[in-house]
């Protein structure tokens, strides 16, 4: 089983499972153009649970076309790459425009204690 998770610029989070990972067309779809694989963004952490070995995608041409600055998935990214923990990270290089998916299979979750909200 597989989560899904699509985080949009409002800061609103869905969460949806399947049998299947997403396919080329289901993310396209997500994201609302040409897909682009977002790096380290391999773990999530939602609603006090760690998806680990995980997958994020974003619309390549987020910013160019006007899309929303996405402040929730940006800081779930810099958790996933140890950012937040690192003062030397170019922070204010990593920017996501627009919805966001990531995906990761279901055993692959740990709970954690965390503030909601944080990402």
């Amino acid at each position: 089983m597989y989560n899904v998770f699509i985080i949009t610029p409002d800061g609103s989070v869905t969460h949806t499972t399947q049998e299947k990972k997403p396919d080329y067309a289901q993310i396209k779809e997500a994201v609302g153009g040409i897909i682009e694989t977002i790096p380290l963004f391999k773990t999530f952490i939602h609603q006090g649970k760690k998806y680990l070995r995980g997958t994020a995608y974003c619309f390549e041409e987020g910013r160019m076309r006007g899309q929303a600055r996405n402040r929730k998935a940006i800081v779930a990214w810099y958790e996933a790459t140890g950012a937040l923990d690192n003062s030397n990270y170019c922070l204010d290089r990593m920017e996501l425009y627009g919805d966001v998916i990531f995906y990761a299979k279901e055993p692959e979750v740990k709970k954690v204690n965390i503030k909601e909200g944080t990402s």
